[in-house]
């Protein structure tokens, strides 16, 4: 299902930004080279440290279309789902515990998480969902192992460790708690503060400005703007509140406080990727909840809880990104065959400027950077390859049309259909 809502955004040309900055990464990967992104202008792991991204490169080498990585990430979100049922199955000993697999499913987060372009952050959701598995299996070693694979995501992933070490702790297993908490601390000191500067071109942590202020952060998301408690709420009523009574809470508590923390106001909602891991942890954060309400009888408590999470299941599918992620143009192909018989006109890894939106069908054939901001948009060459968008809202549609018009005075040549424009390199 979210393989074909994803692919179907990208016929419709909706896919961006950070689907045009792994394809070139990871198609530099599969070639035995370093991950640089034309975008970023620089190697991809001075940007954030996701080291995981490598596996990707055989798949890529099979086939090398971004679409490659929009249908990954999908097997990956339906691998962190078949897993939480099964433990609801297993654990509910009754049918309604696969209610909390279709619930993450169709939940808000890995709504808006699947259906944004690519990011690293939907490699960790099958590590996640195995290792919160293992917790409630018994299988405490198993779960700091797989825990432990969740630092090769990102650079914040051991926010996350820490936290399922602190559910290790709760339950009394120090050996695996402090040998998870031990990596975690290790491995975010030795990436934050040596390997992220040294792979960043100014040797700095490109995201050291987000947490200046956490204290401020924190009362903006939380009660002034309110829209981290607004999350946290949505969050907590489509698991029914169940996950309050179990220490895997930490698992969405911890995390969720570093986001809300960071003075970037787009990791306090509910949009893009930021909620993907936090949905999983508190699908079984749920279970664990479920198991200690009942015991061997059923209980009211799951009655109402079970409610709760219907109602919000389905106020989520009829409102959410997927409702429409079917809907479009009423022919697509038309500007997507557009968009492709541009970049064929162009030789093969020439460098254009393009913008977000088509950024992404551009690879691997070209290298493609982004436009400049309105504000210095009348800086761009004529020495260089120019790939429009004739209907975009995000450049100035009067800018594009006096390229156009000026082209041949400058002895470049310019295409056109259904709406895309290619313009050459001034002779």
């Amino acid at each position: 299902m979210y393989a074909a809502a994803a692919l179907a955004r990208h016929t419709n040309l909706l896919t961006g930004m950070d689907l045009a900055i792994f394809g070139p990464a990871i198609d530099h990967l599969s070639r035995g080279e370093a991950p640089v992104s034309e975008i970023k202008g620089f190697l991809i792991w001075g940007d954030h440290f996701h080291p995981l991204i490598a596996v990707l490169a055989l798949p890529w080498k099979i086939w090398p279309d971004p679409r490659c990585l929009l249908i990954i990430q999908a097997i990956c979100g339906g691998a962190s789902v078949a897993v939480t049922a099964r433990a609801g199955v297993r654990i509910a000993r009754h049918p309604a515990g696969a209610l909390t697999g279709l619930a993450l499913a169709v939940s808000p987060g890995m709504q808006s998480g699947l259906l944004f372009d690519f990011h690293e952050v939907g490699l960790g959701l099958p590590l996640l969902a195995l290792a919160l598995d293992a917790y409630l299996s018994g299988r405490w070693w198993r779960c700091a192992a797989w825990a432990g694979t969740l630092l090769l995501v990102k650079e914040d992933m051991p926010f996350l460790a820490l936290s399922i070490a602190i559910a290790l702790a709760a339950r009394r297993r120090w050996a695996p708690a402090i040998c998870l908490a031990a990596a975690a601390l290790t491995w975010l000191v030795v990436v934050v503060g040596a390997v992220l500067p040294a792979l960043h071109p100014g040797h700095v942590y490109g995201y050291r400005h987000t947490t200046q202020s956490p204290l401020g952060s924190l009362w903006t998301s939380l009660v002034s703007d309110g829209r981290g408690a607004t999350t946290t709420l949505i969050l907590l009523c489509g698991t029914g509140f169940l996950g309050l009574r179990s220490p895997l809470i930490a698992a969405f508590a911890l995390p969720a406080l570093t986001r809300y923390a960071a003075d970037n106001s787009h990791y306090w909602g509910l949009e893009f990727h930021y909620t993907m891991l936090a949905e999983v942890a508190l699908a079984f954060a749920a279970l664990d909840g479920w198991r200690r309400i009942r015991g061997s009888q059923w209980s009211p408590t799951c009655t109402r809880a079970l409610v709760l999470v219907g109602v919000c299941a389905t106020t989520v599918v009829m409102t959410g990104p997927l409702a429409g992620a079917f809907t479009g143009p009423r022919n697509p192909t038309a500007r997507l065959e557009a968009v492709r018989a541009a970049i064929e006109r162009a030789p093969a890894g020439a460098a254009v400027l393009t913008e977000s939106r088509l950024a992404p069908h551009t690879v691997p054939r070209l290298r493609a950077r982004l436009l400049p901001p309105p504000a210095r948009i009348a800086e761009v060459p004529t020495t260089t390859w120019l790939l429009l968008d004739l209907r975009s809202e995000t450049v100035n549609p009067q800018w594009m049309r006096a390229q156009l018009a000026t082209a041949p005075a400058t002895g470049r040549v310019a295409w056109t259909r259904a709406g895309i424009a290619l313009i050459a390199p001034a002779r």
